[in-house]
């Protein structure tokens, strides 16, 4: 209130105090559960890309718009800024999540947000005043003031443009592209020292490719995997377990059943399951219904959490303090204690279950398991179809 009595800037507020707190909590809630929806259900964005997490937009949307209420708390609370405010915080979840994957579309809005905002500062600047007894210091003053609301605007309008187009332009950009920048970016957070290379030239000798190529290449496309019978649909899921379980060293251990008696959740669907106890993975059978992706990536997840139970048993049975600091153990220590209090999937939310040092493990490992498929024996597969058209 200082600075306004002291340029008489006119307090433009529509809201009490109250009610403008009130709606950004109330209609932040809504838009932002409504958001989360829309972006996981309507753009067609890989979920495995990006932590599509409530939590990290509950937070963006808290952090952007308590400095909105702070800014406007005075003498601009409108209706118009709750909006800005919220839309923002979502365009900042989203440009946090998302924006490494269309990195031209959020160039392109920020680049025409800097332009505007540069425009509107030199009109600030150059305006002039028709009060001669007004002060250089209440002057420039006002135009600080006039500026940094434009600033705050046109950043709000940014961030709710990027909330829109982002999505849509990552849902529109071929899905191989977006994988291998996910990659790209696991690489360089994991060092050169990443347990999943995925670059080796024995890729088909590791996983027993060659033994099971006719069979395990039907979903490589998945217009051609949705038309398969169930039978051939359970083939191929058999032979992708085949050679996941081999690569991972856990193939003369560990079966595999499919079965709709799995646990049922309030929160999502449960669609397999590995039993430590009897060295099992159960699949369900409505998991071949889906996409060729998420049928591949939960097949080599399940897959991986017997290679974690074996790994468990070897850190905690056999191995000699010395032994447990190598590398290839960094992670084992965390899966133990969260062994010991693990969260059952079906039982709990889909955030406390995901969020587990396993199960996040588990869904890093068939993410660069589904990748390393797809630039793997995307080459041979294209040959084929390529040798197939010329005959």
């Amino acid at each position: 209130m200082l600075y306004i009595k002291k340029v008489r800037l006119k307090d433009k507020s529509t809201l009490s105090k109250f009610l403008y707190v009130i709606l950004h909590i109330w209609v932040g809630g809504f838009i932002g559960i409504w958001y989360f929806f829309w972006l996981s259900l309507f753009t067609s964005v890989p979920s495995s890309l990006y932590d599509d997490s409530p939590v990290w937009l509950f937070g963006c949307m808290v952090l952007v718009c308590s400095i909105g209420i702070a800014v406007t708390f005075s003498a601009r609370r409108t209706c118009s800024n709750v909006i800005c405010n919220i839309a923002a915080g979502c365009g900042l979840y989203v440009i946090f999540q998302l924006g490494c994957y269309s990195v031209a579309t959020l160039i392109a809005i920020m680049v025409a947000a800097a332009i505007c905002s540069g425009v509107g500062i030199v009109r600030i600047c150059l305006r002039h005043t028709g009060a001669r007894t007004v002060s250089r210091q209440r002057l420039a003053m006002a135009r600080r003031i006039r500026v940094r609301d434009l600033i705050r605007r046109n950043a709000c309008i940014a961030c709710g443009v990027c909330a829109i187009l982002i999505p849509l332009a990552v849902g529109h950009t071929d899905w191989m592209k977006l994988y291998e920048i996910y990659c790209n970016q696991m690489n360089r957070s994991m060092g050169s020292n990443a347990d999943f290379d995925y670059a080796a030239t024995n890729y088909y000798e590791d996983h027993g490719i060659e033994k099971n190529f006719d069979t395990i290449k039907r979903i490589y496309d998945n217009d051609e995997w949705q038309s398969l019978a169930t039978e051939q649909k359970k083939e191929t899921v058999k032979a992708i377990f085949d050679c996941e379980s081999k690569y991972l060293g856990v193939q003369n251990a560990v079966s595999l059943e499919f079965s709709d008696n799995l646990p049922s959740s309030l929160y999502y669907e449960v669609r397999a399951q590995y039993d430590s106890n009897n060295r099992k993975i159960t699949i369900k059978d409505g998991l071949l219904d889906y996409d060729n992706d998420e049928v591949f990536m939960v097949i080599a997840e399940e897959v991986y959490h017997a290679y974690e139970h074996d790994m468990m048993e070897l850190y905690s049975q056999t191995l000699t303090e010395s032994q447990k600091s190598l590398c290839c153990f960094k992670d084992v220590g965390a899966w133990i204690k969260n062994n010991d209090s693990y969260v059952i999937g079906g039982n709990s939310s889909y955030e406390a279950y995901e969020s587990q040092p396993i199960e996040e493990a588990a869904k890093e490992y068939a993410t660069y398991s589904w990748v390393s498929y797809m630039q793997n024996i995307g080459d041979v597969v294209d040959v084929c179809y390529t040798d197939e058209n010329s005959d």
